[in-house]
C-alpha cells in the first residue's frame, strides 16, 4: 500500500486535520524543519507513521492515532513532544539536544528505543559522548500529582540509565557491554521509568 507523505512546512497552520490531506496513509515528515519557536497540534484522527529528522525550535502536541505505532526521532534541537494518543514505539536516533518527550498519561507510553551505537566528539574539551544532551522524558500533565520527570541525558551528554542504581552519568567506555540499544517504558506500579537491553529474537527482529 502506497503512503502520501506530509511535510510540514513554514506554511502549514498550527492545527493539522484532515483539510490538510491528513489521514490514515498518511507518513507525517517534519525534516529539515525550523519551527521557530512555534507549537503545531496534529490533530486528525489518525496517521500511518511521523517522522522527524533535523528540525529544531518547535513543540508538537499529537492526538491522532498512530496506525503503524511508530515516531522516529533522529538529530533534532529545542523540541518538545506532546504525546496525547498511545505511541508502541518512540525511536531515539543521536544526536538529539535540549529535547523533552512528554505523555499525557502512563497509559499512553509504550517503548523508547535508544540506540548508544554512535558517540559524539567532545565540545570544547569535554568528555565523548552518545550524543544526547539535556533530554527529559515526562509522564502526567503539568500540575498532576503524578507526574514524574526523568533526566535522560544532562547538560554534559552523560546518559542516565533508567532503573539503574545510583544513576549516575554514563560516559562512552564506562561501563563495560554497554548494550547498543536500550528498551525504556514506564512502570506504572512503581511510578518509575525503567530500561534495559533491548532484545531480539533469532530472526533479528527486536522484542518488544
Amino acid at each position: 500500500m502506497n503512503r502520501a507523505v506530509f511535510k510540514l512546512t513554514s506554511s502549514t497552520p498550527s492545527t493539522i486535520t484532515e483539510e490538510e490531506g491528513v489521514g490514515s496513509r498518511t507518513t507525517v515528515a517534519i525534516h529539515d524543519f525550523d519551527g521557530e519557536g512555534k507549537q503545531y497540534d496534529l490533530a486528525s484522527r489518525s496517521v500511518a507513521k511521523i517522522s522527524i529528522f533535523n528540525a529544531q525550535n518547535l513543540t508538537l502536541r499529537i492526538t491522532s492515532r498512530i496506525l503503524t505505532s511508530t515516531l522516529e526521532l533522529h538529530s533534532c534541537h529545542s523540541l518538545n513532544l506532546h504525546l496525547e494518543s498511545h505511541v508502541g514505539i518512540v525511536q531515539l536516533d543521536a544526536p538529539l539536544t535540549s529535547t523533552c518527550i512528554a505523555y499525557a498519561s502512563p497509559e499512553k507510553v509504550g517503548s523508547i528505543i535508544l540506540s548508544t551505537a554512535a558517540t559524539s566528539a567532545a565540545p570544547r574539551g569535554g568528555r565523548e559522548s552518545f550524543g544526547y544532551t539535556d533530554v527529559k522524558l515526562v509522564v502526567g500533565e503539568e500540575g498532576d500529582e503524578g507526574k514524574v520527570e526523568f533526566v535522560l541525558a544532562d547538560g554534559n551528554g552523560g546518559l542516565r540509565q533508567p532503573g539503574r542504581e545510583g544513576g549516575a552519568p554514563i560516559f562512552p567506555g564506562q561501563v563495560q557491554g554497554m548494550p547498543e540499544q536500550w528498551k525504556i517504558g514506564f512502570d506504572e506500579t512503581r511510578g518509575q521509568w525503567d530500561a534495559g537491553e533491548l532484545m531480539r529474537n533469532e530472526r533479528n527482529y527486536p522484542a518488544l
